[in-house]
């Protein structure tokens, strides 16, 4: 959105908060330029799309919005944006992709190469477009420094993720790699979102360092010797897995390690970036393997990956893509 503030004006619809007012949007501007709109509606609202209609509709005449273009995110919106008329419809699938949004969409993109391949045959402008990485900022982690005093007293060797400590990951996977490798120390880095959902594993060599700062990572990541995404394989993880963990991973220049998810072996695993495995030995066998990888060779294999994964290069792809509509349903009607 900020690199599309460049050019244009950029309004991003959240969804509606409900307050005691009356119908009302709250209309910010970001440093970055975008133009933020929080519908505010009154509590035991029963008519929301009407109301959503009502409100874009004048915001869109207030602020002399002629020729527009939509990007959605997701289904709901599509209840009161349907009756708009805009130059290009894309849909950014974040989750399950809706198949009414797929039947008005000009251009479909995700970041999982996974929906991409499901997508193909259901539309004829799928483009698949791995989310970016701040390779500068997870670089950070590549030269030597101290440790965040949080892991300072942790011996090695420390293999270790970061994120969401949920029910996503595979706990039962970590609690025998640990009791396999007594001396490796597993760093399990990010906020607890549901004690009743899981039972984090007691053991002396699993650390759980809680949620960090975003700012801190680079630091916390130069201390271990391994990256891991241990996540469970199933219909809940190929959907709320980030696959481009690993890519900040590798932009910090840890090997990674990774269960199987689809959209880890497509295309990490297919370009020998990331090791899988599948079970608890598999596991350890392959952070083995890491820890004696030849790393000159690895970081100049990763960075030639990560050179096409910038957010400038993404977004030139994309728009790309969007000019192309007009010539496509030129095709689609000869």
């Amino acid at each position: 959105m900020e690199r599309s503030a460049y050019e244009r004006r950029v309004f991003f619809v959240e969804e509606p908060d409900f307050h005691d007012g009356t119908a009302t949007l709250e209309v910010t501007e970001t440093d970055q330029g975008v133009i933020r709109v929080v519908p505010k509606l009154p509590h035991g609202s029963t008519d929301v799309a009407a109301q959503l209609k009502r409100l874009i509709d004048a915001m869109m005449v207030g602020s002399e919005i002629r020729n527009y273009d939509l990007w959605y995110t997701g289904a709901s919106a599509l209840e009161w944006t349907r009756h708009l008329t805009p130059g290009v419809t894309v849909y950014d699938v974040h989750d399950t992709p809706s198949p009414g949004l797929l039947a008005v969409a000009d251009v479909v993109f995700t970041s999982r190469h996974s929906t991409y391949q499901a997508l193909r045959t259901q539309h004829s402008a799928v483009f698949a477009f791995p989310s970016s990485v701040d390779v500068m900022h997870f670089a950070r982690a590549r030269p030597r420094q101290p440790d965040l005093a949080c892991q300072a007293t942790i011996p090695g060797p420390r293999i270790g993720c970061f994120g969401g400590v949920d029910a996503r990951l595979d706990f039962a996977l970590l609690d025998r790699v640990s009791q396999l490798q007594p001396r490796w120390h597993i760093m399990l880095v990010g906020q607890v979102t549901s004690w009743e959902a899981f039972e984090l594993p007691r053991r002396q060599n699993i650390h759980w360092l809680h949620g960090r700062k975003y700012s801190e990572l680079p630091q916390l990541i130069a201390g271990w010797d391994v990256g891991i995404l241990p996540y469970k394989v199933d219909s809940r993880t190929q959907s709320l897995v980030n696959p481009e963990k690993a890519a900040e991973l590798l932009a910090a220049g840890r090997p990674v390690v990774s269960t199987p998810l689809p959209d880890v072996l497509h295309p990490y695993g297919d370009l020998h970036l990331v090791r899988t495995a599948a079970d608890a030995e598999s596991f350890v066998a392959q952070v083995k393997a890491a820890m004696v990888e030849e790393r000159a060779a690895r970081l100049q294999r990763c960075d030639a990956f990560l050179a096409a994964m910038s957010w400038d290069t993404t977004w030139q792809r994309m728009m790309n893509a969007i000019a192309d509509v007009p010539s496509r349903r030129m095709a689609r009607a000869a």
